[in-house]
């Protein structure tokens, strides 16, 4: 298909009716081929308003020059006008992500804050409940003084038969621990005494 040299109305309204149609100037294809470089370098020396009247012509030409490399052009200078075929894809002018890829960028958020909602009152068993806890509370921990008072000297027997001195109701395995080695005792969880956890 001939479309001159794209001098004439006539020729322009032609190609511009093609390009109604068709992507580019061979219909078959689809993506910007030597035709297309051709046709458009017989364009550089027009005016940028012709554009305007040939909408599809418009269009084409930014399709070429956005999938083309122009160097050095200068509009009327033929010489000056090197066009090169990029190999790779042309750029995504709207900065949209590939399929399947994640946007990297945090997007800032402002943190969630719970609805304030009705305040809620205080059930009167939990008042109870602690009161009890407290009277509780208060009894062992007489009851614990009571012993720590009856405190007696105790041999501590360790499993490979070294025996360490310590109070009875006073001296706890965590103590005997930290006496050994501190990295025993942060390694410490639980200990047997007199084969009881």
């Amino acid at each position: 298909m001939s479309f001159g040299e794209l001098q004439t109305p006539e020729e322009l309204a032609g190609f511009n009716k093609h390009l109604e149609n068709n992507s580019f100037v061979d219909p078959s294809s689809k993506e910007v081929g030597q035709k297309d470089i051709d046709m458009f370098q017989r364009l550089t020396s027009r005016s940028v308003a012709l554009f305007k009247q040939y909408p599809n012509v418009s269009r084409w030409s930014k399709t070429i020059i956005q999938q083309t490399q122009v160097r050095d052009f200068s509009c009327g200078d033929m010489s000056n006008c090197n066009i090169a075929k990029i190999d790779d894809k042309p750029k995504d002018v709207h900065n949209r992500p590939e399929k399947g890829d994640k946007k990297t960028a945090k997007i800032d958020q402002k943190p969630k804050q719970a609805h304030p909602g009705k305040p809620i009152g205080r059930e009167a068993y939990i008042d109870k409940r602690l009161e009890r806890w407290d009277e509780l509370r208060a009894s062992h921990n007489k009851w614990l003084d009571e012993q720590k008072a009856g405190s007696v000297p105790i041999k501590v027997t360790l499993p490979d038969g070294k025996q360490l001195d310590g109070d009875s109701w006073i001296t706890s395995p965590m103590d005997i621990a930290k006496g050994l080695s501190n990295s025993l005792a942060k390694a410490c969880i639980i200990s047997k005494v007199d084969g009881v956890q």
